[in-house]
């Protein structure tokens, strides 16, 4: 652990996952971290920070649940506050009210999902929000963080190898080698540098392809989305059967497939 330990120090950014903060060994390893600037990504599956202000919910009896769980809350705050780690999404969206998670059963939405980072680092980041609650009971916070002064490695490219089941795609590809081959032969040019070019060609092709599959990909979930995001706030704030039904239709029309 203290290998461990002094290699996560040495980093700028270090990330760790306290999934139960009652294990006092990974508390005092977290502490020992608190020089550096930290980023943590924990799902504490409980509402830790403000009870009030992390958990709605219409069937439970408050003040039973916030007495059950006041232990936790105490220690998880001490653990924050040691540490001195903020709350990304809140910070930069204070009276905003959103949440993670929704349970049916009780009818009640929380948020169980928290991105923290040292005051260290807050400045770099450049995004918080959480994403809708699209596809199950949960969601994420999504955070943009800039890390100055980092080089970038240097990117190794491989097939994907998912785009060959797709007939069209290999369509593409056939022709592409086709059109290499009829456009660059030669008996002036050598076949092993023929060969060694259109390496880079058909690669070149093979990056457009996926780009533009990954770009359609990517256009095709923002829309879903968009389509869930009204529906959502709108029961958080407001969780009720008439909202909860028209937010479970929403998510049926999108995860339906469209013939």
């Amino acid at each position: 652990m203290a290998n461990t330990k002094q290699r996560l120090a040495q980093k700028e950014v270090g990330n760790f996952f306290m999934k139960n903060p009652l294990e006092s060994n990974k508390t005092q390893d977290g502490a020992a971290l608190s020089g550096t600037a930290v980023s943590t990504d924990p799902d504490f599956r409980i509402c830790k920070v403000s009870p009030k202000d992390d958990l709605y919910t219409v069937k439970i009896d408050k003040a039973q649940l916030f007495q059950l769980l006041h232990l936790h809350f105490t220690i998880l705050n001490n653990i924050i506050k040691y540490l001195a780690l903020i709350n990304v999404w809140r910070c930069l969206h204070p009276r905003t009210r959103d949440f993670t998670f929704y349970s049916a059963p009780h009818n009640s939405h929380s948020r169980i999902a928290y991105v923290y980072v040292s005051q260290s680092a807050i400045s770099n980041v450049t995004e918080a929000k959480i994403v809708p609650i699209a596809w199950s009971d949960h969601t994420s916070v999504f955070v943009s963080l800039h890390i100055p002064d980092r080089l970038q490695g240097k990117h190794l490219w491989r097939l994907k190898e998912s785009i060959l089941s797709d007939g069209a795609l290999c369509s593409k590809i056939t022709d592409a080698f086709e059109n290499y081959w009829i456009d660059n032969l030669d008996e002036s040019l050598s076949i092993s540098m023929l060969w060694a070019a259109h390496k880079s060609t058909i690669c070149g092709v093979l990056i457009s392809i996926v780009a533009h599959k990954n770009k359609v990909f990517r256009n095709q979930i923002l829309s879903l989305e968009r389509e869930v995001t009204n529906p959502d706030q709108t029961h958080k704030l407001n969780p009720n059967p008439q909202s909860l039904e028209s937010l479970m239709q929403d998510r049926q029309n999108i995860t339906t497939p469209k013939s």
